[in-house]
């Protein structure tokens, strides 16, 4: 006996159910033939809601094998069903494959009919093309396609040939109803036989009057779902000018097949009283080129006639409009996650939430919270509750509703994650500042987006201003056009462990760059600082991140590629004069305003920093000795590029070897022995903008230094010849395989064969890289190859 069934079957329920929450579909599959006992456990997971949203994945264009589970799936329950009780239009279909028709065949000894309870099935799983292996339709179901029969089936037929031959569409109108049919045909045949079983079904509207004729059989049912594969909505504008009689044909269908629907629903409730409890709406995707959209009108008229939702557990945009219309019977205290932010255009469900905000204060259970920036005041309950229960005064101070003293009864909110949106709501007042006050207990991360940047005014968003600490927040975020952190702000998140702060105001200016305090975060494992909240950071709180994995730190790009990188008159930078604690840096306009900033003074030990980004000033003040404090660096990338390309980086001997005595004559080392800068985990180092190398310093840079690299991107990195380059990548000891340059100046054409680079590489010999050590040398307008091992042939160099 296998070890499963084994198992308690109270174990082995939850391993199953976990699988199916997974998405595990072939895990379970492959349970159906281990044994008798195991398949009868599994039948009822794997089926009860087989075409579930993402269970076979995506249903993309590009996901095949999801489709194709589809299809088989379908084939297979159909293969139980009676031949003679299909209709012609599904016979044609389904024979057309015979190879898949007889990878279906299942033993008859399992019911699998007996455990589906919901079947939704989708029509994007429904595509034609899957049943006919050469893409068009064999000839018997061309045959049926062009049959009166057919075209009795859907009345749209003649409007939509009539609207394709107008406007000269290129897809073909027959097969595009023969996917509707097929998929309303397939969805019934499956449908009928358990009816009485199911709790959810989706029903095209065009097949309301089918099953009205067997409602008494749908007892059971507690959620549906319409596909509207009707086409009754078009945009006139878009196609010109459109004669009466096609723009009355679809306003008719919709006058007519939208109050069957309301009466449909209507009637079921009747019938079966406080069963029903859901109703959603799906445009189908049947129509191409021809989005289809369900009335609200009609959707509201439904949504009265269902009874008050049972104890959500989320409000979203599916639901939130079925609340606010039962507001005051929807018990909401279980309510744990909200998720009502809208993308760009008004939706109706978002203005039943943005008109009934005070049922946020009815969510006791809120966790998790994902809205829209909707004014001032918006969270001025939770400030208020935390006030009156820390003073231990009554609530005579709120309104006299039942939500006024529903923190005596539940508690204080402890939300834990909150995402705000700028930009399709109102701009953001108070609402952070009474989030941070409200929830300081419970906050765990906090994230904050404006969608448009550059429509907005440079209005700052303080961060940090009044508020206290939040012990046990770990994750920020934030992307907008102008932050200003607090100098406390840092020191009052001591529990952070991911910050990803995006600051998208002009990058020189700087007036509001005041360095915040040093901060303990020993939990830190994610930095990210882009704009002058990158200059606000105290570099001492570096020294308490021991566990900072990943250091992410630059200016706003300024265009496409370049960086803004203020001049200085400092000859070590504004991040190394050593014998200061500030330095003062002119902004690239002409300003008497200076600004002071804090040393970064590269000397941090990050044992556990895997990858460092680093733009603007930041790369271009970058010292490589911090590399001796972070042995476990695998990625480095410095992008130095500015406006013009006037500001190199030249490097030098005292940048690739540690602190100690220079002799500034020769630029050498002399007296005691320096020790090397060595990054022995490095792998990728990516060097863009300007940095300026001589020959001398390529066997240091790319040997010593860099023992294992493995990819060297260097477009920015200039002053060396080919020759030099190609000599030490011959003689390198580590593994690198690929180099990235832009061709050295003077490089004439000739010079690559003189350097030793291979422009042609035979097929055999490119199989034979590893063997050959071949290294791959990327010039913009070609590659080129040196080889290590003298026994590889130059087949068709020049």
């Amino acid at each position: 006996m296998d070890s499963l069934s084994c198992l308690p079957s109270e174990i082995l329920y939850l391993i199953l159910h976990q699988l199916a929450r997974d998405n595990k579909v072939g895990s379970l599959a492959a349970l159906l033939q281990a044994s008798k006992y195991l398949a009868s456990a599994t039948l009822p997971v794997l089926y009860n809601n087989l075409f579930r949203h993402n269970f076979h994945g995506a249903l993309t264009a590009t996901e095949y094998r999801a489709r194709l589970s589809y299809q088989v799936l379908v084939r297979m329950l159909l293969s139980q069903l009676p031949l003679a009780s299909l209709s012609p239009v599904m016979s044609h279909a389904l024979g057309a494959n015979k190879t898949v028709t007889q990878s279906t065949k299942v033993p008859p000894l399992l019911d699998y009919f007996a455990h589906i309870r919901h079947l939704n099935l989708r029509p994007e799983a429904i595509v034609p093309d899957h049943f006919w292996p050469q893409g068009e339709p064999p000839p018997d179901a061309f045959a049926c396609m062009q049959g009166p029969e057919f075209s009795q089936i859907y009345r749209t037929y003649s409007f939509l040939q009539s609207h394709i031959w107008r406007f000269d569409l290129t897809y073909e109108p027959i097969q595009m109803y023969y996917r509707a049919v097929l998929y309303r045909e397939i969805n019934w045949h499956l449908a009928s036989r358990i009816l009485e079983q199911l709790k959810s079904i989706s029903i095209s509207i065009s097949d309301l009057d089918r099953f009205y004729s067997i409602m008494s059989r749908l007892g059971s049912l507690e959620h549906m779902e319409f596909i509207l594969d009707e086409a009754i909505n078009y945009n006139w504008d878009y196609f010109g000018g459109v004669s009466g009689e096609l723009m009355s044909s679809p306003k008719a269908w919709e006058a007519e097949l939208m109050p069957a629907m309301i009466q449909f629903v209507r009637d079921h409730t009747q019938q079966f009283p406080g069963r029903l409890r859901t109703v959603s709406y799906s445009n189908g995707g049947l129509w191409n080129d021809l989005e289809q959209k369900w009335p609200e009108e009609t959707k509201l008229e439904i949504l009265r006639l269902l009874p008050p939702l049972r104890g959500p557990t989320s409000l979203h945009r599916d639901n939130v409009q079925h609340v606010t219309l039962h507001a005051d019977s929807t018990d909401l205290s279980h309510v744990q996650e909200i998720y009502c932010a809208r993308s760009f255009s008004p939706r109706p469900w978002f203005t039943a939430f943005r008109d009934n905000l005070h049922l946020i204060q009815r969510c006791r259970a809120l966790k998790s919270l994902d809205m829209d920036t909707l004014g001032p005041g918006t969270f001025k309950w939770a400030v208020q509750e935390k006030k009156a229960l820390g003073s231990g005064k009554k609530a005579s101070w709120l309104d006299r509703s039942r939500s006024a003293y529903l923190y005596l009864e539940h508690g204080l909110v402890s939300l834990e994650k909150v995402h705000l949106k700028e930009g399709a709501g109102e701009p953001l007042t108070d609402e952070l500042d009474d989030i941070a006050f409200a929830f300081d207990q419970t906050l765990k991360s906090i994230k904050f987006s404006s969608m448009y940047l550059s429509s907005f005014p440079s209005r700052p968003i303080h961060l940090g201003r009044g508020w206290v600490e939040l012990a046990a927040l770990e994750h920020l975020s934030f992307y907008t056009r102008r932050l200003v952190l607090d100098r406390h702000f840092f020191k009052l998140c001591p529990s952070l462990k991911s910050a990803r702060l995006y600051d998208g105001s002009d990058p020189d200016r700087c007036q509001d760059a005041t360095t915040c305090l040093p901060a303990d975060l020993p939990s830190l494992e994610s930095l990210t600082l882009i704009g002058w909240c990158a200059f606000q950071l105290h570099p001492a709180t570096f020294h308490s991140t021991p566990h900072l994995r990943k250091l992410t730190a630059g200016s706003r790009k300024k265009g496409d590629l370049s960086y803004f990188t203020p001049t200085t008159d400092a000859p070590h930078g504004s991040f190394d004069f050593q014998d200061d604690v500030t330095e003062t840096i002119m902004s690239t306009r002409a300003r008497a305003a200076e600004i002071v900033r804090t040393l970064w003074t590269w000397d941090w030990h990050l044992p556990n920093l895997n990858h460092l980004a680093l733009t603007g000033e930041f790369a271009y003040q970058f010292q490589f000795r911090m590399l001796n404090g972070c042995p476990a660096v695998e990625k480095l990338d410095l992008n130095n590029r500015t406006y013009d390309g006037r500001l190199d980086r030249v490097l030098s001997y005292a940048d690739l070897l540690l602190p100690g005595s220079i002799n500034h004559n020769d630029d050498n080392p002399v007296g005691a022995p320096r020790q090397a800068v060595v990054a022995p985990a490095l792998q990728s180092l990516r060097l863009m903008g300007s940095w300026r190398i001589d020959d001398s310093l390529l066997p240091q840079f790319l040997t010593v230094m860099t023992p294992n690299l493995d990819t060297l991107d260097a477009f920015g990195l200039k002053g060396f010849t080919l020759k030099a380059l190609a000599d030490v990548v011959k003689v390198q000891p580590n593994t690198i395989k690929k180099v990235y340059f832009r061709r050295p100046d003077p490089s004439p054409k000739d010079s690559v064969v003189d350097a030793g680079l291979l422009y042609h590489v035979n097929v055999n010999s490119m199989k034979r890289q590893e063997e050959a050590r071949l290294v791959r040398v990327h010039f913009e307008e070609a590659i080129y190859f040196v080889m290590k091992d003298p026994a590889v042939d130059n087949y068709g160099s020049e």
